[in-house]
């Protein structure tokens, strides 16, 4: 597995995208704008990129338990109702739910969710 890790100019790092795929990853460093969009994602002025080649069980999750068990229903397909009804929450708990997730694994769609998951051995 690829991992991306940011360094910020404050000296500090974090994981910001990994991927089993090497094409999909090569072509996510290649799309145009890619280093101010993370930076404003992320809300820092980023150093440099690197790229680390990990087994996928060492890469941590940085989602928490209860949005890594979302994150899995909405990878199986289940709706946002059924989500809520699942786990005793508002519906508009389960689409802050979603898009937090979104926004930690950096993807745009319950697909790449679900890719991403896999990816990293989490379904």
């Amino acid at each position: 597995m690829k991992v991306l890790i940011a360094h910020f100019k404050d000296g500090t790092s974090q994981p910001v995208f990994g991927c089993v795929n090497h094409q999909v990853f090569d072509l996510y460093l290649d799309s145009p704008n890619r280093i101010s969009q993370l930076e404003v994602q992320l809300g820092k002025p980023l150093a440099r990129f690197e790229a680390l080649e990990v087994p996928a069980l060492q890469v941590p999750t940085i989602l928490s338990p209860r949005e890594l068990e979302i994150a899995e229903e909405i990878s199986k397909g289940t709706r946002p109702y059924q989500i809520s009804r699942l786990f005793k929450l508002s519906v508009r708990t389960v689409h802050a739910y979603r898009e937090r997730i979104k926004e930690k694994l950096n993807v745009d769609s319950n697909a790449e969710i679900a890719l991403n998951l896999r990816d990293r051995g989490l379904i």
